[in-house]
């Protein structure tokens, strides 16, 4: 059971509908609600049939998606959104912003403090900011860096 977007080329709207899916889909790896690159097939005067899906979460667009460092300044538990200080992104030519984030589902939110400097990689759907990874620079500075040599800026 899929939502989709408008097919012009069959002169559908966007709705929600049943199809049948190839023999060759591995459905094991799908879970209600993903997000989702499909392919359809006409087979006949009103059959169709999935003959390629795509996970798009899976596979992020270097265009759609960035790695940055930031400070937390806000967090809302309840909402799972969180307020970002990030440096600038150059290769969408961004000045550095302050935005709300909201965080994937398999992040842990509790082990971020206000204020906390991080590193986050995140992705741009719809106009919605979600953070697909995050990581506090303060896990990276308790780590012994004593065996690499050299100074460190």
């Amino acid at each position: 059971n899929l939502d989709h977007g408008a097919i012009e080329a069959w002169d559908w709207p966007a709705m929600t509908m049943d199809f049948f899916v190839a023999d060759t889909i591995d459905l094991s790896q799908l879970k209600a609600g993903m997000d989702l690159h499909i392919e359809i097939t006409k087979t006949g005067d009103s059959d169709y049939l999935v003959t390629t899906i795509h996970v798009k979460s899976a596979e992020p667009s270097s265009a759609q998606s960035a790695m940055v460092t930031g400070t937390i300044n806000a967090i809302n538990t309840q909402s799972r959104v969180v307020n970002i200080s990030r440096e600038a992104i150059p290769k969408w030519d961004r000045p550095a912003a302050t935005l709300d984030f909201t965080l994937s589902d398999d992040i842990d939110i509790s082990q971020f403090t206000v204020g906390a400097d991080i590193t986050f990689t995140f992705e741009i759907t719809d106009g919605n900011f979600r953070i697909l990874s995050i990581q506090s620079e303060s896990q990276d500075a308790s780590m012994d860096h004593s065996n690499h040599g050299g100074a460190h800026e």
